[in-house]
């Protein structure tokens, strides 16, 4: 049986109390944009590309979208944990209530692109694959038993660094303008919710007992485990489920996707920064590993 957190919200405190998240809540305030306006959809010309490529890029932006859509309810059920917690931030509380706008708005971007290549593919081809897109971090991140750092360290700085790191990789692969353009505002947004999680762990370096910092280095290697082993977040590290998307990103190439090599070699070396970054916090993470 889950444990849920008891009420203690109250008296609230909202002034602002740490600085650094608090200017980067006022730059995604400053940064805000808008799908449907912010991208010059009418200039994307996806009749023009080989068949190849668009149906690629149509799965590649769909799996893209598959992510999106499970983790949707994440960020409400992580700032309600950060609501519940006895005497936690205002400032995490206002960056929260921003980053699921973010989010939906990357869902937008990926339905649109799809959309545009031929239609929006709305689940995996095998079965057991779609089963792994069913996250359950909303409940997870509601439970008492498990500690708001760790769920931050793993799930909020290391998975959006990585992330940030593929999405890099792909903006540095497309030629296309318009996708680039796209790329360029889900990846200044990705960058900032990485930055996020860094900088949280930092203001709560001091607070960070030994039990919690051991708890932050297995979790962290827990989500790896979890969201690259089985091919969700780079199918081609799973191709028995997960070859025909991987198929699809290499076909896809400059099409807003990376092929595999570089979707690699940008997690490397995004491992090996958050790896120091961690150790700067004095959690021991030299063994963190990429599953395959």
């Amino acid at each position: 049986m889950t444990l849920i957190l008891q009420e203690y919200r109250f008296p609230l405190h909202l002034e602002p109390k740490v600085e650094s998240i608090w200017e980067v809540y006022s730059r995604a305030k400053a940064e805000r944009w808008d799908p449907s306006r912010s991208v010059a959809w009418d200039r994307l010309d996806a009749g023009a590309l080989p068949a190849e490529a668009r149906e690629g890029a149509r799965l590649a932006w769909s799996h893209r979208a598959w992510l999106l859509f499970g983790r949707l309810s994440e960020t409400p059920s992580l700032l309600v944990r950060f609501c519940l917690e006895r005497q936690r931030e205002s400032d995490p509380k206002y960056f929260l209530s921003l980053r699921g706008t973010d989010e939906a708005w990357h869902l937008d971007v990926c339905h649109r692109v799809a959309e545009r290549c031929g239609g929006f593919i709305a689940e995996p081809g095998n079965a057991t694959y779609a089963a792994r897109f069913n996250q359950t971090l909303h409940r997870e991140v509601l439970d008492a038993s498990l500690g708001l750092d760790e769920y931050v360290g793993a799930y909020v700085a290391l998975r959006e660094h990585l992330e940030a790191a593929l999405l890099a990789a792909a903006r540095a692969a497309t030629t296309e303008p318009v996708l680039a353009s796209a790329l360029d505002l889900m990846l200044r947004d990705k960058l900032r919710h990485a930055q996020f999680g860094w900088l949280y762990l930092a203001e709560r370096r001091g607070q960070l007992d030994e039990g919690t910092r051991a708890a932050i280095a297995r979790r962290a290697q827990d989500m790896l485990d979890r969201f690259y082993a089985g091919g969700l977040m780079v199918p081609a590290l799973a191709p028995e489920t997960a070859g025909d998307v991987a198929a699809a990103q290499e076909a896809a190439a400059g099409l807003g996707v990376a092929p595999f090599a570089g979707q690699v070699q940008a997690l490397r070396g995004a491992l090996e920064d958050a790896r120091a970054r961690f150790a700067a916090l004095g959690v021991e993470a030299a063994d963190l590993r990429l599953p395959g």
